[in-house]
């Protein structure tokens, strides 16, 4: 439930920042628990559309209902997809007017009054745009938050320690703090960057490539260049517990 919660919860933000609007996941019974179910469903599939991305496309290029009966597993990530697809051409057809609906400016308003090429403002670039700021705002931090919580309440004494340093700086609980003072919270800072280095995001290989530059990697020994073009993977699990990144890991 905890993490039900936490996925609602950051669901809501997400979406309020990338489309002016909240889809209200912390006011449904236990929280949506089937919106946490499809991100669930779309990482799980993402080790497959790594390598072959053709059959997932054909899925989303389907009715909804042909889509269901051919792969129950990933439907509820495909009707996602499609929500994301909503809220971009609602946004494009102007039904959204950023002024009234929100108090701030939204992410893909910006994007589409940028001075952008045209082709990046494409419905289908924009939603595979909506996918990731969407899922990676919603499924990763909402782990992220989930293991902080289990490690802070099975070690009480720094649990203890991070409340005795959040009480000095917000006394009154209901009174706003600027983001700025939080940032300055040395404890709070470290139990945050340890929860990230725990909670690593994929386990899987994440490619990097420098299209133009050399890249120089020192290994304590030497300097290795790599050319321009050449991919480079690494598992962020095995760069998270690495003794080269946390002295006790």
């Amino acid at each position: 439930i905890l993490y039900s919660s936490l996925t609602a919860l950051r669901s809501d933000v997400i979406a309020n920042y990338a489309f002016g609007r909240s889809y209200q996941r912390l006011e449904q019974k236990d929280f949506d628990p089937a919106y946490a179910q499809s991100m669930h469903e779309g990482t799980a599939a993402f080790h497959f559309n790594k390598q072959i991305y053709w059959p997932f496309a054909l899925l989303v290029s389907l009715p909804h209902w042909l889509a269901t009966t051919l792969a129950p597993g990933v439907s509820m990530y495909v009707g996602f997809i499609r929500d994301c697809e909503k809220a971009i051409n609602a946004i494009k057809d102007g039904s959204q007017d950023p002024d009234n609906k929100t108090s701030h400016p939204t992410l893909f308003h910006e994007l589409l009054q940028n001075d952008v090429p045209a082709s990046e403002k494409s419905v289908s670039r924009l939603v595979q745009e909506a996918q990731i700021v969407v899922s990676a705002g919603t499924e990763t931090t909402a782990w992220c938050l989930s293991v902080i919580t289990f490690h802070l309440l099975s070690n009480p004494a720094i649990l203890q320690k991070l409340r005795k340093e959040l009480e000095q700086a917000m006394p009154d609980p209901n009174k706003p703090v600027p983001v700025e003072k939080l940032e300055q919270l040395p404890y709070l800072s470290a139990v945050i960057q340890e929860g990230l280095r725990l909670s690593y995001g994929l386990s899987t290989r994440l490619p990097r490539v420098s299209p133009v530059d050399v890249m120089v990697f020192n290994d304590g020994k030497k300097d290795w260049h790599i050319p321009p073009g050449v991919r480079l993977t690494r598992p962020s699990s095995s760069s998270s517990s690495s003794s080269s990144s946390s002295s006790s890991p």
